[in-house]
C-alpha cells in the first residue's frame, strides 16, 4: 500500500498547526517594530529637517511640505506641525503608531 496513514497525517498536521501558532505572532511582532522603527527613523528626520528650517528663517515651518521630506504618495504617514512639536503618525492598518519631537 502507498501513501499516508491517518495518523501519519494527523500528526504531520499538528506540528504544522502548532509551527505556525509560534511563527504568525513572531512575524507580527517584527511587522510592528519595523513601524515603530520607520516611523522614528522618519521623526528624527522631520526634526532635523524643522530645526534647519528655524536656523535658516528664524521662524517654525508652518507646514509639512516646507521640510521637503519625500514621502511614497501611497504612504499612509502623516506629519503635522504644531508650534513646536513636530507630530509623525503611521496609520497604514489597525495600530496607530505616532510620535511626537520637539524641535527648535
Amino acid at each position: 500500500m502507498n501513501g499516508f496513514t491517518l495518523v501519519e497525517a494527523i500528526v504531520v498536521s499538528v506540528i504544522l498547526l502548532i509551527l505556525s501558532a509560534i511563527a504568525i505572532p513572531l512575524y507580527n511582532g517584527y511587522i510592528k517594530q519595523s513601524k515603530r522603527d520607520r516611523v522614528h527613523d522618519l521623526a528624527i528626520t522631520a526634526s532635523a529637517a524643522a530645526n534647519a528650517y528655524f536656523r535658516k528663517t528664524g521662524s517654525p515651518p508652518p507646514d509639512a511640505s516646507s521640510l521637503n521630506l519625500f514621502l511614497d504618495n501611497n504612504s499612509k504617514i502623516g506629519i503635522e506641525i504644531d508650534s513646536n512639536e513636530i507630530i509623525i503618525s503611521d496609520t497604514s492598518d489597525a495600530e496607530w503608531v505616532s510620535e511626537t519631537l520637539y524641535a527648535w
